[in-house]
Parts: C-alpha cells; sequence; structure tokens
C-alpha cells in the first residue's frame, strides 16, 4: 500500500483567493500516520461509542478557546456559499465550538447588490452561534509559536474521519452497532481511500461509490429530521410513548433502503469482491436484463462472503469471471430473480427454503464445504419441485429435511444432476419415498452420497 500522503478531501483553495490572505494550517497525511492516531483515539471502540471516543480525545487535547478559524458552512441553509472569519470561545463536548463571527472573508459566487445586502442581514444575525468542529479551519497567521498547530491537526484528523472514514449508515446500525470499528472497518475503508487517491480503481466503481455515499447522505437527512419531528410531537403531546404510524413507516422503509446501501458499499469496499468483475450490479438498483447472472448468496454476516469469495474466484471459467454479479441475503431472492441459463453460488450457512418449484435451467453451487439447503418448517408436504425444460445442476451442496414432509424431491421433467451431494433424506420426518422421479425426467446422481435412508 503507498504512503502517498493525502488529504482530508475538503477543498479550501477558494481562502487562497482572498484578500487579505488568511493562511491556515494544512495537512497531508501519511497511511501510518492516520493508522496511529485512530488506533489511539478508537482502540476497541464499539461503532455505538466511536463519537463518544471523539469527544473525549477533544475535550483532553485541543484549545478550548482563543483562536480564530475560517468557518465554511456546509448547511443547506448557506446558499450563498459563505466562509466566515470566526472567533472560538468554547469547545463542546457535542464536538461543536462556540463561535464569534467576525466578518465575512468569502463568497464563491458573483453576486448582485441584493445578495450583498442579504450576506448582511445573514451575518449580522449569525452573531454568535454554535457551529461542527469540522466546518472550522483554525488560522495560522499570528501563531508563531504554533500553540494551536496541535488544536489544528486534531480537528484535520476528525474532519478526514467524517469526510473518508464514516458512513452514513454507522450510527444507526441497529444490528452491528457493538461491532469493533477499528477491527471490522476501518482497514476496508482506509485501503479504499488510498485506492482513490492513487487511481488503482476503476472510475465507474469509483462513480457507484460516490453515488451511494451521496445517497445515503441524503436518506440519513431524511431520518435525521423524521427524528427530530418525532422528539418534537412527543413533547407536544408530553406522552413518552405517543407513536406516530405515518412517520414510523416513513422512518422503516427509508431504513430499508439504507441498509441497501450498505450492503452495496461492504462490496465495494473489499477489494476480492471488487475485483471480481468489472462493474458491480446491485439487485436492489437494477432490473435483469438478458445477460446471464452469476447470483451470489450470503445470508450470514457479510465476512462469510469476503472469505467464500477467494474460493469462488478459483471456481469459476474465464468466461464466468466476465458475468454480471448479483448479491442477495438469501436463496429464495437468488430463485426469484434468476433465469433460464444463470448460475446461483451459494455462501456457508443453512439455506432456508420453503417449497422450491424450479423451473428454469439452473446451476446451483455451494463454493464452501459447509453449505446445506434446508427444509423450513412452512414447506408443505413436498420440497423440492423441479420441472425444467432441459438440465438443473446443483453441486456441493447438503440437501436436508428438516419438518416433516412427504418427499424431499420431485422430479416431473428435465435432467436433475446431482453431483457432490449430500442427501439426507431424514427418515424419521420423511413420509413417503424421498424422492419420485417421473417416466419424463431424468437424474444422475455424480460423487453423491445418501443418508438417512
Amino acid at each position: 500500500m503507498s504512503s502517498m500522503p493525502i488529504d482530508s478531501g475538503c477543498d479550501t483553495d477558494s481562502l487562497e483567493e482572498e484578500k487579505p490572505k488568511y493562511e491556515t494550517y494544512n495537512f497531508k497525511f501519511l497511511r501510518a500516520d492516520l493508522e496511529k492516531i485512530y488506533e489511539e483515539i478508537l482502540q476497541d471502540v464499539p461503532i455505538d461509542s466511536v463519537f463518544d471516543s471523539f469527544s473525549n480525545y477533544i475535550t483532553n487535547n485541543i484549545e478550548p478557546v482563543g483562536w480564530k478559524a475560517i468557518w465554511i458552512p456546509w448547511s443547506d441553509n448557506f446558499r450563498h456559499s459563505s466562509r466566515f472569519l470566526v472567533e472560538v470561545t468554547n469547545v463542546l463536548e457535542s464536538m461543536e465550538a462556540s463561535v464569534l463571527i467576525m466578518k465575512r472573508v468569502s463568497n464563491n459566487n458573483n453576486n448582485n447588490e441584493d445578495d450583498d445586502d442579504a450576506l448582511v442581514n445573514e451575518l449580522n444575525e449569525l452573531g454568535e452561534r454554535k457551529v461542527p468542529l469540522i466546518e472550522l479551519f483554525v488560522i495560522s497567521d499570528d501563531d508563531e509559536d504554533k500553540l494551536f498547530y496541535k488544536t489544528a491537526f486534531i480537528i484535520e484528523v476528525i474532519r478526514f474521519f467524517y469526510l473518508n472514514l464514516w458512513r452514513p449508515w454507522d450510527d444507526v446500525d441497529d444490528q452491528y452497532h457493538d461491532e469493533i470499528f477499528l477491527t471490522h472497518r476501518f482497514i476496508p475503508r482506509l485501503n479504499l481511500v488510498f485506492d482513490i487517491k492513487n487511481n488503482v480503481i476503476d472510475k465507474n466503481i469509483i462513480s457507484r461509490f460516490e453515488s451511494i455515499i451521496s445517497e445515503a447522505q441524503s436518506i440519513k437527512k431524511s431520518m435525521d429530521k423524521l427524528n427530530l419531528i418525532c422528539k418534537k410531537e412527543q413533547e407536544l403531546q408530553q406522552d413518552e410513548d405517543y407513536f406516530n404510524d405515518i412517520n414510523s413507516v416513513e422512518y422503516w422503509r427509508l431504513t430499508i433502503k439504507l441498509e441497501k446501501y450498505q450492503r452495496a458499499m461492504r462490496f465495494i469496499e473489499n477489494p476480492e469482491l471488487r475485483n471480481l468483475y468489472e462493474e458491480f450490479v446491485s439487485e436492489e438498483f437494477d432490473d435483469l436484463d438478458n445477460e446471464r447472472v452469476l447470483h451470489l448468496v450470503s445470508n450470514s454476516d457479510f465476512e462469510s462472503l469476503s472469505k467464500a469469495v477467494a474460493k469462488l474466484g478459483f471456481s469459476l471459467t474465464e468466461e464466468k469471471t466476465k458475468t454480471k454479479v448479483k448479491l442477495h441475503d438469501s436463496f429464495p431472492k437468488a430463485l426469484s430473480r434468476s433465469k433460464s441459463g444463470d448460475s446461483i453460488y451459494l455462501c456457508a450457512g443453512n439455506h432456508v427454503q420453503k417449497l422450491s418449484w424450479i423451473e428454469k435451467n439452473l446451476e446451483i453451487y455451494g463454493i464452501e464445504p459447509d453449505v446445506k439447503i434446508c427444509s423450513s418448517h412452512d414447506c408443505g408436504d413436498l420440497f423440492i419441485f423441479v420441472n425444467v425444460p432441459g438440465t438443473l445442476k446443483i453441486s456441493n451442496v447438503t440437501i436436508k429435511a428438516v419438518h416433516p414432509i412427504d418427499q424431499l424431491i420431485c422430479l416431473k421433467s428435465g435432467h436433475l444432476i446431482l453431483e457432490d451431494c449430500v442427501l439426507d433424506f431424514n427418515q424419521s420426518v420423511m413420509k413417503k419415498e424421498p424422492i419420485r422421479k417421473l417416466d419424463d425426467a431424468q437424474l444422475t446422481l455424480i460423487n453423491t452420497k445418501i443418508i438417512g435412508q
């Protein structure tokens, strides 16, 4: 990995055009520097405690008063893209600073006289207010002894983190809220930052990355607004148990959408998955077309998918390495979204399935040793019904009856090939013959073991 210096990604070039010119502290980070400082701040810290860890670090290390900065508001409320000279009067645990607005120092737009008047009024209304620390750029003028160098450095470290390493879904990720950030998320994201900086990632992937972040940020803003509305309504109702059905349904809908972007991003952040094909197509964002598709299924944690991909690469033919890939979190989804000619690759785990009515020519393959397709409690009298025009091939999986059923497999038509499989008939729950084959159908068993007869 390159040690090329990298900045936080925030553009401050417009400050250099100002008269008078305000010099601010600027930093270029080496990878080793970033790893060291974040390990110091976030060692063994779970995701839901990241904010508190940064807050504590700021409280103990940053100068609370006495320094000036350029404030670059990121809020949509500032339609003129203004920059302000501010004096910091206090640094808060909320990772905000109380600042006194001294004057406006820049504006990126060419405004008419009415706009200038509006900005003057805006400035007068601002006065003293709280602003996010990461929107402040510490001025180095007249700081000959570099008293505020450390303050500027810490702010830049935090700014880099929230611009490049923190995702919009991280603080609403209930499923993995106790996951250690450095262990599970830091390195893949830092690698991605430097890979983009070093131009080793395809432009299409970078474009997709930027699009996902932008869309996810928009969704997160909407979720924050709903939370604020709900909080205000609770205060008005003076009832802690107050529940707004409409807002709750909308929040749930946004959460589901955010989770889809999260899955897509974790795919991009993993170099093994990213390099598996030239262009990643996620099931949530694109409709199926006439091209053949490789459906990759992982219904457990994301790490199992990452480990499986290394094996997947060796199992693919040269032709299939050029195939579009769709990621699914369940076997039923992959079946319903597949079409004849597609392949379904299953990661390790128990893939619980209701009645599988398969009428497509497919290849279903377990890419790890411990892949099981198990009947669900409500699959009915039959588990797998095969009625294909050509061939259905299932390889390297265990097919098991878990709950009482009449038959495991009914083969009506077509050719079913079971290769390197285990058929667990589990006679304790089987009421009739495990496999029924009609006259027009063909069954081929290759190195397949049958147990429980």
